[in-house]
């Protein structure tokens, strides 16, 4: 079996959104005009981090739990439009990521992102990496009207790259959105969790880097 795509998601697979949306939650509190000494406002951050759910929640979500429990009301009316013109400028990408990206061109994959946000921000993200032109397609949810885990964005990344969802495959850091998504769309599916999970029903990656030998081993059909 050849794989001819390698579709992507970014934050938590490429991009370190750990270290960045830390950040920018921190800068967020400051926002407020330093109200906490520095141990009461780290609280609120790693409490903000929780709450965010790797980028799942709705910033409006945060906004209320903010208030709710320690009574603080954010000074900006949109909290969205502030975190999207500020957290592209944070990204940073996991060590080894940008060559295992040109190994894997060098190997002769056609690489995509499918990830969900706005178009705008996550293709910040890719430029400020220095990651943009190893992609042959970026396709963001954003630009679309509709969100992984629905399989139609799946199709459509594949019908762009002009390959069958069974040539392709899915590689990203939420099972239930990456790998269920992609899954129900035909494509392979391969779970990159830095926690590892042995037993796994799918190849299971701590890192992008391993990407390569996990690509090897689905070609020969050893998973």
């Amino acid at each position: 079996m050849k794989i001819k795509a390698v579709f992507l998601d970014f934050d938590d697979t490429l991009g370190n959104r750990e270290y960045y949306a830390n950040q920018q939650y921190r800068e967020l509190v400051h926002s407020c005009g330093g109200m906490l000494d520095l141990v009461e406002e780290e609280a609120v951050v790693q409490d903000c981090v929780l709450w965010d759910q790797h980028g799942t929640q709705p910033k409006e979500y945060i906004r209320a739990m903010l208030e709710q429990k320690y009574g603080i009301r954010l000074p900006m009316d949109n909290l969205t439009a502030w975190w999207q013109e500020r957290e592209w400028q944070k990204a940073v990408l996991y060590p080894g990521v940008e060559d295992t990206l040109h190994q894997l061109i060098a190997s002769g994959y056609r690489l995509g992102i499918i990830s969900n946000g706005s178009g705008i921000a996550q293709r910040r993200k890719l430029e400020k990496t220095g990651i943009i032109d190893c992609f042959d397609d970026v396709i963001i949810s954003g630009d679309y009207g509709m969100r992984k885990p629905d399989p139609k964005l799946f199709l459509l990344a594949a019908s762009r790259m002009n390959v069958q969802p069974e040539e392709s495959v899915m590689a990203g850091d939420i099972y239930s959105m990456d790998v269920i998504g992609a899954y129900r769309a035909g494509m392979h599916v391969i779970w990159v969790s830095r926690h590892g999970y042995q037993g796994a029903p799918i190849p299971a990656l701590r890192s992008v880097t391993e990407l390569p030998e996990a690509l090897e081993k689905l070609e020969a059909g050893l998973y």
